[in-house]
Formats: structure tokens, C-alpha cells, sequence
């Protein structure tokens, strides 16, 4: 699975999923979480979580462009 990270705002982590999905995260969902860069991970209360972790958050809301194409996921853990 291919997952990378947008961008990392002040209140929101954007992750980019097959280049069609946008996984959206909210500041409180990862209060916990630090990111680790050099391995590409988030590390809360001594466990570790790939990127291929947070894909398979329970999903909140999933909103649909007009195409279809524009998918936004916005889930939590």
C-alpha cells in the first residue's frame, strides 16, 4: 500500500493514499502521536504505526466530488 504525507499543518496532517485519497486528520486525533521522519512512522504510549496503520482507521465521513474522483477520508482512531 503507498502511502505518503502531504503536508503537516499546525491543526491537520494531510496523507495522500494511491494519489486519489486524502486522508485528513485533526490536531486532537493526534495529540498523542509523534511523528518519527527518518522511519516514516508514529510512535503514541510506546507503540509504533506505520502510515499503513493510519489507512485503516475507522472511517468517519467519506465526501465524493461531482466525478467521483475527489475523495476525501476523514477517520479516527
Amino acid at each position: 500500500m503507498e502511502a505518503k504525507i502531504n503536508k503537516i499543518e499546525p491543526l491537520k496532517i494531510h496523507l495522500d493514499i494511491f494519489g486519489i485519497v486524502e486522508a485528513i486528520f485533526s490536531e486532537d486525533m493526534f495529540k498523542d502521536f509523534h511523528y518519527d521522519s527518518r522511519n516514516n512512522r508514529f510512535r503514541r504510549e510506546g507503540k509504533f504505526f506505520s502510515l499503513y496503520d493510519i489507512v485503516l482507521f475507522t472511517i468517519k465521513k467519506i465526501t465524493y466530488g461531482d466525478n467521483g474522483a475527489n475523495v476525501k477520508v476523514i477517520g479516527y482512531f
